[in-house]
């Protein structure tokens, strides 16, 4: 790399990475946490970077910290040119312990993969693939899937707004059932109508994810779905529906591959007045590699 002072220590990714780090926390303490490392470290490095550039990046005055014009154009450009510069590192890398080609899978959390999706993904890896799965919620995957973070989404389609503009291809449906905890709810009927069902409701509620976890391109489809369900639903935080099932302070409504599912204590009770739910590989369309087209082809087959 070209040096614009003569006599200045040669820059290095290192020095970027702890200058992007300091410019966000306005801090060196905080930055020499995160970067763990010792607060004079951090300060080394933002001087020979500072004498490499030729241009004062921080102002410090009054125990404060603050950009300089430099700084502030620095700050603005560098770190997705770094994203850039670690993805190539990284893709060097792969090919250095024999990892070809690279998938990465976004899944909802709380739901279990699925025996042939964990298979189609063994043999990926054993065929020098580097796939790294990421857990979403409903709110996030989708939007995981537009801004390229993820390859492909493996998610239920709720409701026929999901992933517009995305390429689908459905890999089976699953049925919605109620999930009981056995514990706290013996009586419940091994068959459950709508009818039946609000009755129960009212002395044990049945909880469905909130409408306002879902994209915004999904809610209104989302609560147009849910009021057709029955009296007696209650809308409750995600993250919130399984230990409340596990308590027995309430049942749920969840798709049969729902990680209740493995709970020993709980029953999954298929409502079969309510329609089956799609689940479906979701990939941004025109967005077309040989590693997308590996993966589904063996998801079809």
């Amino acid at each position: 790399m070209d040096k614009w002072k003569e006599g200045a220590e040669e820059m290095n990714s290192f020095q970027l990475k702890t200058f992007c780090s300091v410019a966000r926390t306005l801090s060196f303490t905080a930055s020499a946490a995160e970067l763990m490392i010792s607060q004079p470290a951090v300060s080394r490095q933002i001087a020979n970077l500072e004498e490499e550039i030729g241009a004062k990046l921080f102002i410090r005055e009054h125990n404060t910290l603050t950009l300089t014009a430099a700084g502030m154009q620095l700050y603005e450009e560098l770190p997705g040119k770094l994203e850039e510069l670690d993805a190539l590192f990284f893709s060097v890398h792969l090919l250095g312990i024999g990892k070809k080609r690279k998938l990465k899978l976004g899944v909802l959390r709380n739901q279990i993969l699925g025996a042939k999706l964990i298979d189609v993904l063994r043999s990926m890896r054993d065929e020098n693939y580097y796939v790294t799965i990421q857990e979403y919620d409903f709110e996030t995957l989708e939007g995981a899937v537009r801004n390229q973070d993820i390859d492909v989404a493996v998610s239920i389609k709720w409701v026929p707004t999901a992933f517009q503009g995305c390429a689908c291809v459905e890999i089976r449906k699953e049925a919605l059932c109620l999930a009981v905890n056995r514990d706290y709810a013996p009586q419940i009927p091994e068959i459950l109508t709508r009818e039946s069902l609000e009755p129960f409701s009212k002395l044990r509620p049945v909880m469905i994810p909130k409408t306002s976890s879902f994209p915004r391109s999904q809610l209104g489809a989302v609560a147009e779905r849910m009021s057709h369900f029955w009296n007696g639903v209650m809308e409750e935080n995600v993250d919130s529906i399984v230990p409340m099932v596990q308590t027995g302070i309430g049942s749920a409504l969840v798709n049969e591959q729902h990680v209740l599912s493995r709970e020993d204590s709980v029953e999954m009770i298929p409502l079969e007045f309510l329609d089956a739910v799609p689940v479906g590989l979701f990939w941004l369309d025109g967005r077309q590699n040989e590693s997308i087209e590996d993966f589904v082809g063996r998801m079809k087959a």
